[in-house]
């Protein structure tokens, strides 16, 4: 309960300045989102603005951030549970959402697993995280970063990106995203879309 209230504390301090620098990111893939949309760890909200035409389900294993965000007005239902045992039917959503959520799951590649069997056919999984740093130098300064982003649930050092290529997904479109503080939390964001 600490840390969730920790973490939640992270991101009403630190939230605003973290939106900014992805706020065009979540134009660009994220709007564009239609139909049953699911988002893993909504914390606050900040992906609602962008998820206007959507019909949003959130699924957010933390209480005090369901709290913070029913009191905010929740626009669809709120569900508590983890990434790694989405409680929703198989090939249910046309979209699953995912921003800075996969640091911190207990196991990711279950978490994937899980996003793959609740899209329908044609679905698409879309997201934006932080990962290992591509240089040496880079990570062992990730490393350093350990203790203190444990303290948050964040893992910085994950392959994220590789473990979303191995998932079994049938087309990836993935780029490096800029963000400052990228020297030591690079950002990537894409698109990995279910077969027909």
């Amino acid at each position: 309960m600490i840390m969730e209230r920790l973490a939640a504390w992270a991101m009403e301090r630190f939230g605003e300045r973290i939106e900014k620098e992805l706020a065009a990111a979540k134009r660009q893939w994220i709007a564009p989102l239609r139909g049953r949309v699911l988002e893993l760890g909504p914390g606050l909200g900040t992906n609602l603005p962008y998820l206007t035409d959507a019909h949003w389900t959130g699924l957010e294993p933390s209480q005090a951030m369901r709290e913070g965000l029913q009191k905010r007005g929740a626009p669809g239902p709120l569900l508590a549970g983890s990434a790694e045992a989405i409680p929703l039917p198989d090939a249910s959503l046309d979209a699953v959402v995912s921003t800075l959520v996969l640091c911190s799951v207990a196991d990711p590649a279950r978490a994937l697993a899980e996003v793959r069997r609740v899209l329908k056919p044609g679905g698409t999984f879309v997201y934006i995280e932080h990962v290992a740093a591509p240089t040496a130098g880079r990570l062992c300064l990730q490393h350093l970063l350990r203790p203190a982003c444990a303290l948050l649930g964040c893992h910085p050092t994950r392959r994220t990106g590789d473990m979303i290529a191995q998932a079994g997904f049938d087309r990836i479109l993935q780029e490096d995203l800029p963000v400052r503080g990228g020297l030591l939390l690079p950002h990537i964001v894409g698109r990995a879309s279910q077969g027909l």
